[in-house]
């Protein structure tokens, strides 16, 4: 899968093999986010039967008064040892429109790690790599980020937040080279 091929070579960097660090990693994560998936999400929010274990997002049930802006946490639970993970947010385009990302809770985190070319069609594609490779464990309800939308639909419309796999695969990597999904009970964003 893309993130465990980018993961590999940062791991060659790493322990002394050719190319540039970071830098690297970076890059390598920018063209995965651009990059056509390997294989589609499994079942559920993004869980497929081949992973050992998942990784939890708490998407935001929340409301927003109609033509305002606001920003909304994205948490997790059962971050343990997380290498990297990747994945798409899913929104309704009628109801909430892309404004911003920010408020970055993981080391290495930037508005670099998402890719917002189809956010006009409710879509934001997510790849994050822990540059260190040491693997980074979080409390349970840890907020990684924030996501902001204008409401641009009607009072009294709704649009649910999920996690998927199209375009970017759903993945996590944790030490020790295991392949993890994500389990993401869908949120919902409602217009006052």
């Amino acid at each position: 899968m893309v993130l465990t091929a980018v993961l590999m070579l940062a791991g060659c960097v790493a322990d002394g093999g050719t190319g540039g660090g970071k830098t690297d990693v970076r890059a390598k994560a920018r063209e995965a986010l651009e990059a056509k998936p390997v294989e589609a999400a499994g079942a559920g929010a993004g869980a497929s039967t081949m992973m050992a274990d998942n990784i939890r997002m708490m998407l935001p049930r929340a409301t927003i008064v109609a033509g305002d802006t606001a920003c909304f946490a994205i948490k997790v639970g059962s971050f343990r040892e997380v290498l990297a993970m990747q994945y798409t947010l899913n929104w309704d385009k009628d109801v909430l429109k892309y404004v911003a990302v920010g408020s970055f809770g993981l080391p290495f985190m930037s508005n670099e790690n998402f890719g917002v070319n189809l956010a006009p069609v409710g879509k934001m594609t997510a790849v994050w790599i822990e540059n260190s490779l040491k693997g980074i464990s979080l409390e349970e309800g840890s907020a990684i980020y924030q996501v902001c939308f204008k409401a641009i639909g009607q009072a009294g419309q709704s649009s649910e937040l999920s996690i998927g796999g199209d375009p970017t695969a759903v993945e996590v990597v944790t030490a020790g080279d295991r392949v993890w999904g994500i389990d993401a009970p869908r949120g919902r964003i409602t217009i006052q």
